[in-house]
């Protein structure tokens, strides 16, 4: 999947886990990160307390998935840092939702 266990050099990447037998009948959200699980109550919390993590501890994003990641920095927090990596389908697709007119 794209949010993943991966490593970068020697950092554990944050993972969104989320339990249920299909996507209309989840019954639990965590994160993981170095061993500890974190409870969340909604993908929404999940995702956020994993972007929040990986801001805090200085991480990088998983390379499987740094457009999305940007995507969500973007977006959704109003973040623009001098080491971003420009995507043509992520500053496009944000144009279109009207959601980047501040950055």
């Amino acid at each position: 999947g794209c949010v993943g266990c991966v490593w970068v050099g020697l950092a554990l990447q944050p993972l969104v886990i989320i339990v249920g037998p299909n996507i209309n009948e989840i019954s639990q959200y965590f994160v993981l990160v170095d061993g500890t699980y974190f409870v969340l109550n909604s993908i929404i919390d999940s995702v956020d307390c994993c972007f929040k993590i990986i801001h805090a501890l200085n991480l990088q994003y998983p390379i499987e998935c740094l457009p999305i990641w940007t995507f969500i920095q973007k977006g959704f927090y109003k973040i623009k840092t001098a080491f971003d990596t420009e995507y043509v389908s992520v500053n496009s697709l944000l144009s279109d939702l009207k959601v980047n007119e501040d950055l």
